[in-house]
């Protein structure tokens, strides 16, 4: 179950904002930031989902966007400590799950080649 923690949505809401109001496009964004078409426009829609979240890594690529470091991102974000346990612990399952799923395809795949 995801634990809804408040953060600063509204601040990386104003920034897209910004950005588009510099003549950047969606797109250029997307691919400047680094994070998918559909992620940005949701950050955009409003009234927002209580469950909308994020995730480390896309912290991290708006670290990098804005040249800043993760810890000066993650408190413009407004993240708890708490908030980013939850995002890391998500994050590593995720992981997790996502290594699982590769070994099983490629056990398939290398039982299947050498048969």
């Amino acid at each position: 179950m995801t634990n809804y923690y408040p953060w600063n949505i509204e601040g990386l809401r104003n920034f897209i904002k910004s950005e588009l109001s510099e003549g950047k496009s969606l797109i250029d964004i997307e691919k400047e930031l680094g994070v998918s078409l559909n992620t940005v426009e949701k950050w955009l829609k409003t009234p927002y989902s209580i469950a909308l979240t994020i995730n480390i890594e896309q912290i991290m690529l708006i670290a990098r966007y804005r040249d800043w470091t993760v810890d000066r991102t993650l408190r413009w974000l407004g993240i708890s400590s708490v908030h980013l346990e939850e995002i890391l612990e998500r994050s590593r399952t995720r992981h997790q799950l996502n290594s699982e799923a590769f070994k099983a395809q490629h056990d398939r795949t290398h039982t299947h080649s050498t048969s």
